[in-house]
């Protein structure tokens, strides 16, 4: 892979500037990244990819610097959806292959649903479908503190960001990870408007909850998949059980599979990225 150049690019869809990473030719594979981490997280992946034959690009999502962030404060699974359709069409293609973590994995479901016959495969890492999804406590217990904004968004900036170091120890215990790999998520937080806008979508999460069983963004999500799906999680995630791999099938009319990935946790294509890699790699060439 020495050879293969990630270059960044821009641009437009869905009326916002989306900045992304790009590696390599061939079908597209979109990777949507999640909270808190960026489009380079996705690095050891990108260049897997293109060796592998495929054009892969994995942008900054919507408010995540130097992406655009949208006037209204909408940050919800639809809005999200309606971006990654927008963004196959601006890079030319008729369709693409999916890969999303954590909030990633919450547009990519979505997307899949609203548009299923413009996405070929799709590839979720730590986070079920919403119809399965059953959180820890722990996990909750965060979600509602991001709620208070302000606060939150003081605290990831605090300390040079500190407070990321502490969310992805907790979150991958077993990862030694390194200040160059937390460096891209502080960068985003100490944008103008940037802590505020990493925590959109669990404001967003916070409105669907209090809209009810008819909001937009329930009942786009609890839709079953209807493409090819892969659901890969850590055995040490603390956001979600590693048995939620069993109920994946319920959410799925496609045909789906499952992979643990033992000794990881919330992060599993950053801890083991060789191992991961190899079983997405498969699953998208699979016939």
């Amino acid at each position: 892979m020495a050879d293969i150049q990630i270059l960044q690019c821009q641009v437009q869809a869905n009326g916002l500037s989306f900045t992304y990473l790009e590696a390599g030719s061939g079908p597209l594979v979109l990777c949507l990244h999640g909270f808190p981490d960026t489009p380079h997280g996705f690095s050891d992946m990108l260049l897997a990819l293109a060796a592998a034959g495929f054009r892969a690009v994995a942008p900054y999502a919507r408010g995540y610097a130097p992406s655009g962030a949208p006037v209204q404060d909408d940050f919800g699974a639809t809005a999200q959806a309606h971006d990654v359709i927008a963004l196959i069409d601006a890079l030319g293609s008729a369709d693409a292959a999916l890969i999303g973590h954590d909030w990633g994995a919450i547009a990519a479901y979505a997307a899949a649903n609203l548009a299923p016959e413009r996405i070929r495969r799709l590839v979720t890492l730590s986070v079920p479908p919403l119809r399965i999804a059953k959180a820890k406590a722990g996990w909750l217990a965060m979600v509602a503190s991001f709620q208070v904004t302000p606060l939150a968004g003081w605290l990831l900036r605090r300390d040079h960001g500190a407070l990321i170091d502490s969310i992805y120890r907790l979150a991958s215990p077993k990862w030694a990870f390194t200040e160059q790999d937390t460096a891209p998520a502080k960068a985003c937080a100490e944008a103008a408007g940037g802590a505020r806008n990493m925590l959109g979508p669990y404001r967003a999460l916070l409105r669907m909850i209090l809209g009810g069983r008819r909001h937009p963004d329930r009942l786009l999500q609890n839709k079953k998949l209807l493409v090819p799906a892969l659901l890969i999680c850590g055995s040490h995630d603390p956001a979600f059980a590693a048995n939620m791999l069993d109920d994946f099938a319920t959410a799925c009319s496609a045909p789906s599979r499952t992979k643990l990935i033992k000794g990881t946790g919330h992060f599993p294509h950053r801890e083991r990225p060789a191992e991961v890699n190899a079983e997405i790699i498969g699953f998208l060439k699979a016939e």
